[in-house]
């Protein structure tokens, strides 16, 4: 539960602590969706993390595609599938503004 607990105020803190550089909007995005497959790769349950990013179809959407990717078990791994589903949520962002 301390876990959990640690995880959600990362999550939460990561979304409202924004550096100059972080006040591009896909940045700010890319970081919250990389928290968000943290928490996945953590074990946080969906219905958790669900609840915690709110019912806006746009945030439903980048948890269910976090959630429907493999949990890994060495912290190597899951530190590439952080970095990738950021990466993929950033071009995602960015490619939406062109």
């Amino acid at each position: 539960m301390l876990k959990t607990t640690a995880l959600l105020i990362l999550m939460a803190s990561s979304a409202l602590a924004t550096p100059a550089v972080e006040n591009d909007p896909c940045v700010i995005i890319g970081d919250t969706a990389g928290e968000i497959m943290k928490a996945h790769q953590a074990g946080v349950p969906l219905a958790r993390v669900m609840e915690i990013m709110g019912v806006s179809d746009f945030w439903r959407s980048v948890v269910l595609n976090a959630y429907g990717t493999p949990r890994y078990r060495t912290d190597d791994y899951q530190d590439r599938a952080v970095i990738d589903f950021t990466t993929d949520i950033m071009l995602i962002c960015y490619r939406s503004m062109e």
